[in-house]
């Protein structure tokens, strides 16, 4: 018996450790990380929570701003089809509410009026929105 060495008790394997870094400490610069292992259950949870949390805000943006990508490109081929018709008709609808549309002329063609937010509108060449939009809308 004086020979027989008995050994530790074996450590369980972890599929994987993951380091991650708290909230405050991603807004700013700093380095700090939580090693997963050393962290009790609520804190675990608390972590869970605030990693779905930051998932969903992620998601709604990244939808948001593919809402916004794609209004872009509305525009920008509404203005490419004025402009290959600018020889054309001249007649347009003009919205007045979300649902409500009355007919209109278009005086000129080389130039837009953009809303650009807050009920301010500023006229541009259309050559120049053109431009613009296609800036905004490169992937």
């Amino acid at each position: 018996m004086e020979g027989l060495v008995s050994k530790p008790p074996a450590r369980p394997k972890l599929l994987r450790r993951r380091n991650i870094r708290p909230r405050a400490a991603m807004s700013s610069n700093q380095s700090e990380t939580i090693n997963l292992d050393t962290l009790e259950p609520q804190q675990l949870a608390q972590v869970k929570k605030q990693l779905e949390e930051e998932l969903e805000h992620l998601t709604s943006s990244f939808a948001q701003l593919h809402g916004a990508q794609n209004k872009f490109k509305e525009c920008l081929r509404c203005v490419q089809a004025r402009a290959a018709d600018s020889q054309g008709s001249k007649s347009v609808l003009v919205p007045l509410t979300n649902s409500l549309y009355v007919s209109g002329e278009l005086t000129s063609t080389d130039t837009v009026l953009v809303d650009v937010g807050t009920g301010f509108m500023i006229e541009k060449v259309t050559i120049h929105l053109f431009y613009h939009l296609a800036q905004r809308t490169k992937t």
